[in-house]
């Protein structure tokens, strides 16, 4: 089946639900809209393997975390937002790899906006370099404000 076929069934099945106020209908939308958007995730991190990386936290402590990384894009990592007590947290971000450090502040709902975000507004970077010499690359300080509105 096509994901537009899924589609359309999952905005048919909603309009139904509301109409009818029927929760099952409402429940059934909500798990192609899921499936949907799993299909989105696959597709997204296609070339993006999944690794093992360290992100650093406050007082320069580092852990260790699984990350996604594509080898046309060294020195770059997607991961799962980490909370202060090093706890999991929803959302995705960019980091960079030597220094483990995150180049978007922000953070994204999936992985697939993600990796979008990083190849709209970071790809033709080098980021595969020591943090304080990106830090003087003009293209790279454009990257880190665009990742960043």
């Amino acid at each position: 089946m096509s994901q537009m076929t899924l589609e359309r069934i999952h905005e048919d099945l909603l309009a139904l639900s509301e109409k009818l106020k029927n929760s099952e209908l409402n429940n059934l939308a909500y798990e192609i809209k899921t499936y949907i958007l799993d299909k989105d995730e696959k597709k997204a991190v296609k070339g993006w393997k999944k690794d093992q990386g360290k992100i650093v936290f406050a007082k320069n402590k580092t852990i260790k975390i699984e990350v996604y990384k594509n080898k046309e894009y060294p020195g770059i990592m997607i991961h799962r937002r980490y909370g202060a007590e090093e706890q999991l947290e929803s959302g995705w971000v960019i980091s960079h790899e030597l220094s483990g450090s995150k180049i978007s502040q922000s953070f994204y709902t999936s992985v697939r906006k993600a990796v979008k975000a990083f190849l709209d507004h970071a790809a033709k970077v080098n980021w595969n370099r020591p943090a304080a010499e990106i830090s003087e690359d003009p293209e790279a300080k454009k990257a880190y404000s665009d990742l960043n509105k």
